[in-house]
Formats: C-alpha cells, structure tokens, sequence
C-alpha cells in the first residue's frame, strides 16, 4: 500500500520535529478500499486516516517501531486517538465519542480502562479483511450464518433471467 508508505514518511517528519506538510487526500491517494468503506460508513477524512493507521499496525512490521517512536516509550508500540489528534490532518474530537461511525459500527477497537486518548486502538478484523479484498464473517455471525456459492444467472428459469440482467 503506496498509503502506508505515505503515512510512515508524515509520522517519520514528526519524530525528527518537522512539520507535517501532508493533507489527508494526499496520504489517502490511492487507497480505494478506504474511500469506499468511507462511502458506506460515512467516515470523514480524518476518521479515515484513524482507519489507514490501524491497518498500517497490522501490514507494516516496522509501523510499531515508529508508533514507540512517536510515543517517545519503546513499550508503547501502538496507535492511540491521542497520537491521531496530536499528529494527522483534520484532526477532530468528533472522534472520541460512541456514536462516532468508527466506534458505532465497531470499525476500530479500544482498549478498556485507563484514559480514552491514551488507550492502544486496534482494526476490526473483518474491516482488515475487507480493506485486504478478502471475504470475512463478523465474528458474531461465524456460527449462525453458513455462506453460500453465488447463484451463475444462467441457471436461473428464463423468466427470472431478464430480472437478474435489470438488477
């Protein structure tokens, strides 16, 4: 992902006190599978930085170096809300609340206790997945839902043949 690269440079200008110069469209460039949960989620571009951040944690191997970089503590190898308000364009306390589209829809996760904006915040699986172009059931429905191959339309009778062409 070109995106991640992206985000390594903004987050390696901060640790050497440089001033960020990059808005979220020009990190966010080319990254489709964002602006298309972006679309359905009716994320911001802000929240969708929040969203590329977390996933870099789980591409990149070295983005955890960087995160305790950032964090100026070699144990905290993590992303926090603190560090996207402090560090990423557009920043927005929006962010911290439950009815925040990244909390609501449980797109990102955080961790219980302490304080909100210092508490590590980690990618759902599923949204990893989706972001990876791989299908992925919500862990809730594993065990309720069984998929099913998609039905070719030449299978279909004649009649139900036109219907599917409309749709």
């Amino acid at each position: 992902f070109h995106s991640i690269e992206k985000l390594k440079t903004h987050f390696d200008s901060f640790v050497e006190g440089k001033e960020a110069t990059a808005t979220a469209e020009t990190l966010l460039e080319g990254f489709d599978a964002v602006l298309q949960l972006s679309e359905r989620f009716n994320l911001s571009s802000f929240e969708q930085l929040i969203i590329l951040l977390t996933a870099a944690l789980e591409l990149e191997p070295n983005f955890r170096v960087l995160m305790a970089k950032v964090q100026g503590n070699p144990r905290k190898s993590y992303a926090t809300l603190g560090i996207a308000l402090a560090t990423l364009p557009d920043a927005d306390l929006s962010v911290l609340s439950l009815q925040s589209p990244l909390h609501y829809w449980q797109l990102i996760h955080t961790e219980a206790g302490g304080i909100l904006t210092d508490a590590p915040i980690a990618i759902d699986r599923r949204i990893l997945c989706y972001l990876l172009g791989q299908p992925a059931l919500d862990r809730y429905l594993t065990d309720r839902v069984t998929p099913i191959a998609a039905v070719e339309a030449h299978s279909l009778p004649a009649s139900y043949q036109a219907i599917a062409q409309q749709l």
